[in-house]
């Protein structure tokens, strides 16, 4: 599978995602796995949103970092994924819609079917 080299130019453009998903991965201190929303998924990148009330998961999502996350469509019929991801950014929004929560920005680095 061929990655791109973040930054990419045109991250910041990518359109919503119009179906909902969302990513599990397990944190590192309870072993209870983190869930959160996905904002932006690409074939090479994804970007998850944090509530305020989950920013003791970022804890877990430093730069860097690399993580197996389990990746569920709404669609219960439609079959989880698992991605291998590496952590590229973590930045406050400051857009108007979801002020004050968080950006993860993910490079997909491998998945698994």
């Amino acid at each position: 599978m061929t990655t791109l080299s973040y930054p990419n130019r045109n991250a910041e453009r990518r359109a919503m995602v119009k179906e909902r998903y969302s990513v599990a991965f397990p944190s590192d201190e309870s072993g209870v796995p983190f869930a959160l929303k996905v904002w932006h998924k690409s074939p090479e990148f994804m970007r998850l949103v944090v509530r305020e009330d989950a920013v003791p998961s970022l804890r877990s999502l430093k730069v860097g970092k690399k993580l197996r996350m389990n990746y569920y469509a709404s669609d219960l019929a439609r079959p989880s994924e698992r991605l291998e991801t590496e952590v590229v950014d973590v930045k406050i929004n400051r857009e108007e819609r979801v002020r004050g929560q968080y950006f993860v920005d993910l490079q997909i680095l491998k998945s698994y079917h």
